[in-house]
């Protein structure tokens, strides 16, 4: 980092105490491998470890250094985007563009002071910091996705993959908490604004909307491996969930649940657990279309033969509708058991037209 101006003086020749005030601008990748480098990595829960940037910055620094306690040294300062800086706090987290706006920093924590940037498709705007040394980081942002910033996001994977199907924009909020080096994650959508051209139940018109709600957060590492906790939300659908191992490059499924559909007469989604390994599903739907979802996903290319993404897909699956379609035969009143195994899926059926036992 080049400094343009460094100015220090004791203003107190009694009282031993230098003051430091310099100011300069460097590359923003210089800048975060100071902090990771640096006490301030500690101080930051290692927030940024895995954090990539690009573009220059600017960088303001106030040091108050009492020579005699030099423990007691104070900092303050301030890092400012330009405007042409490029942020992807982590791996699967999206990329920040344009970003603009300043972090204020001291010896006991930071803020975020005006930032804003361009993600998903549209703008978002982003605020809080970390009070004091012992507190939690805390940071908020609201923003504007839209289906074309979705669909190149790959980090997000199965969203990303959805978002194939998808037009318009939405808005929506992300909360992120970070305490003793623990992420914690919760992102919410009303979906208004936003179409999703899929069958039954997920289609949905721009006009109307659709609370959603994904978290995600680290589980406690007894040993082993680090793990984390994802769900997703579709208020009065259904929701997914999967647990994972963060240890590599990329997450690995270790197991989920999937629970689509309402328990009969209510409004209360079904339930599935978590499985002791692999994916299940309980999906109880008044209506499906196995056609036009195997339509779907021929279109999708080779999507599904993505290993990152296919491990996010049940082997096992309880189902049951009143009415079904598939190979152009209508079902009524079904009721399913199927796994997988193999590449092979073994079913026991029980309908109004047949009951009995198949492989495909």
């Amino acid at each position: 980092v080049r400094l343009g101006s460094i100015e220090a003086q004791i203003p107190n020749l009694l009282h031993s105490v230098v003051q430091v005030q310099a100011q300069g601008r460097g590359p923003l990748p210089e800048l975060l491998a100071q902090v990771t480098h640096s006490p301030l990595a500690a101080l930051t829960s290692h927030a940024l470890d895995h954090a990539h940037s690009s573009g220059p910055a600017d960088l303001r620094l106030q040091l108050t250094l009492p020579i005699a306690t030099l423990q007691r040294s104070q900092v303050q300062g301030s890092v400012t985007f330009t405007g042409n800086n490029e942020i992807r706090l982590q791996p699967d987290t999206p990329l920040l563009t344009q970003v603009r706006g300043s972090v204020q920093f001291s010896e006991k924590g930071f803020g975020l002071a005006g930032v804003q940037a361009q993600a998903l498709g549209g703008s978002v705007r982003l605020e809080g910091g970390m009070r004091a040394s012992d507190a939690p980081i805390q940071l908020h942002a609201q923003g504007v996705a839209s289906a074309a910033g979705l669909r190149q996001a790959s980090e997000l994977g199965l969203l990303a993959h959805l978002a194939q199907h998808a037009s318009g924009s939405t808005p929506y909020q992300v909360e992120l908490s970070i305490q003793q080096g623990q992420p914690a994650l919760q992102v919410s959508s009303n979906l208004q604004g936003l179409a999703l051209d899929l069958p039954a139940p997920l289609h949905k018109p721009a006009h109307t909307s659709q609370a959603l709600h994904f978290a995600r957060r680290a589980l406690p590492a007894e040993s082993g491996p680090a793990h984390e906790l994802t769900l997703l939300q579709l208020e009065g659908l259904g929701q997914v969930q999967y647990e994972r191992s963060t240890h590599g490059p990329l997450p690995q499924v270790l197991r989920g649940a999937i629970a689509w559909g309402q328990e009969e007469g209510t409004q209360q989604v079904v339930s599935q657990p978590l499985p002791s390994q692999g994916v299940a599903a309980n999906v109880r739907l008044d209506t499906l279309d196995i056609d036009a979802w195997q339509q779907l996903l021929q279109a999708s290319g080779n999507g599904l033969h993505d290993p990152t993404l296919r491990e996010y897909l049940p082997s096992r699956i309880a189902l049951r509708s009143e009415h079904l379609q598939w190979q152009r035969r209508q079902l009524h009143q079904l009721v399913a058991g199927l796994t997988q195994e193999r590449g092979v899926w073994q079913a026991s059926l029980d309908a109004r037209e047949l009951s009995g036992h198949l492989a495909y």
